[in-house]
């Protein structure tokens, strides 16, 4: 950047001659090219060498309505209280993702202090203290899985690395701050949840590949999420800061663009099939006899994502140069008794939770239900899965108790399904 270049520590020339006088405007830029000036001289004398290489220019901080911030208006936040509701990484990542790093005005809400603390802070924690809960799951010495999804936030990690060491070189900071949320959630509302079985069956490539992202994510966030960045990287049972760490460095061999294209293409049609579902207002927990996806280039492979996802039993995918894609959306008997009955494993399970008791916790279990119908149907074999899915080895089913037969149960519960009144006794055994 040359003096003749320089005019304003900030592009809002109007705003600054509008705001003071000429004589003042011309006197502190004389003092700011002087000072420039100095500095250049000073380091070329001592250094033969320039004092800096980038100048960061911010732009100016206004209140919520666009006006100046002052203590007479008393029209802005308290920067502690902020810090202390909601930490000083919010705060930090809300600034720095913002137009003000671009030196443009910037009107500050504490709405969006609020959805940065929700969808960025709060989430990652939220990931660190699921990593937390599967801790005595050995990882593995070699990053080798062959897991799909294993393969995609591997690619993905590998592939933000690059992305955001290149905009932090920029000073970029609203670049980098945009790929570390979109990555976040990417690893919280897909990634980790997609593999919840995965963990509780104490897989152990799904808990080497977490470590390798979540190690990695750490050192690539530090710089713009300090505090966050040391919890995480202490969390994976670190003993030395993450801030004396080195720069991690991509790894071309673990990145797969086409894997990445098809898992967001795949997503795309969970997505518009997800929306498809809630205007039919079609729980998630009714199963689907079939949908057919057309026009998208998606490889067999991610048909048991998509299987699961919209809780379909068939996939059928249609070359065509029109993209459509269509859910059967008639429900057969048989389909209508496995919805119902993962209902039911939704409530037991949830009341098996507020009763305190763990995976491991068996019960002897009896669901009574409102009408000889409805119990007929919990009776068909597309609800025989019950007793596992809520870890039940004694099961019996009929029509509501007494209040002398319900005194023999420890926990019982009420609920409707589909306008059905239902009520579940159980016990622990052991």
């Amino acid at each position: 950047m040359t003096f003749a270049q320089f005019h304003y520590p900030f592009e809002n020339k109007e705003f600054f001659e509008k705001n003071f006088p000429a004589q003042f405007v011309a006197e502190y830029i004389g003092q700011v090219r002087a000072w420039f000036y100095y500095m250049n001289v000073l380091s070329a004398i001592l250094f033969d060498d320039i004092p800096f290489e980038n100048v960061v220019t911010t732009g100016t901080v206004l209140a919520e309505d666009g006006q100046k911030m002052s203590k007479s208006k008393n029209n802005f936040p308290d920067p502690m209280i902020l810090i202390n509701k909601y930490g000083t990484d919010a705060l930090r990542f809300y600034l720095m993702g913002s137009q003000v790093m671009n030196a443009e005005n910037f009107n500050f809400s504490e709405k969006g202090v609020d959805e940065t603390y929700k969808k960025v802070i709060l989430m990652l924690y939220n990931v660190a203290n699921f990593y937390e809960l599967y801790a005595n799951i050995k990882e593995k010495k070699t990053l080798d899985s062959e897991n799909l999804l294993d393969k995609w936030i591997i690619s993905r990690t590998n592939q933000l690395i690059k992305e955001i060491d290149a905009f932090y070189r920029s000073y970029d900071t609203i670049g980098a701050c945009t790929k570390i949320k979109t990555f976040i959630e990417d690893l919280s509302t897909w990634y980790v949840r997609r593999n919840r079985d995965r963990f509780n069956d104490g897989d152990k490539d799904a808990k080497t590949t977490l470590k390798y992202v979540l190690e990695n994510l750490s050192k690539s966030i530090a710089p713009i999420l300090p505090f966050s960045a040391e919890m995480l990287y202490k969390t994976l049972g670190n003993k030395n800061s993450v801030h004396l760490e080195n720069w991690p460095d991509h790894s071309k061999k673990l990145m797969d663009e086409n894997l990445e294209i098809e898992m967001l293409r795949t997503r795309e049609v969970v997505s518009i099939a997800l929306r498809e579902r809630d205007v039919q207002k079609l729980p998630l927990k009714q199963p689907l006899s079939e949908i057919k996806i057309q026009g998208y280039d998606i490889p067999k492979k991610y048909e048991e994502i998509i299987l699961d996802e919209l809780n379909v039993k068939k996939v059928n995918l249609v070359k065509s140069e029109e993209k459509k894609i269509e859910l059967n959306t008639k429900i057969t008997p048989e389909l209508e008794a496995e919805g119902i009955a993962r209902e039911i494993a939704r409530f037991i399970q949830n009341e098996r939770k507020n009763a305190g008791l763990i995976k491991e916790d068996r019960i002897a279990l009896h669901i009574a239900v409102e009408g000889l119908d409805f119990l007929k149907m919990i009776a068909r074999p597309e609800a025989k899965f019950i007793p596992e899915k809520v870890g039940a080895t004694k099961i019996s089913k009929g029509e509501l108790l007494t209040d002398i037969e319900e005194e023999k149960h420890q926990y019982s519960a009420e609920s409707q399904i589909k306008g059905k009144k239902i009520k579940i006794y159980f016990n622990k055994i052991g």
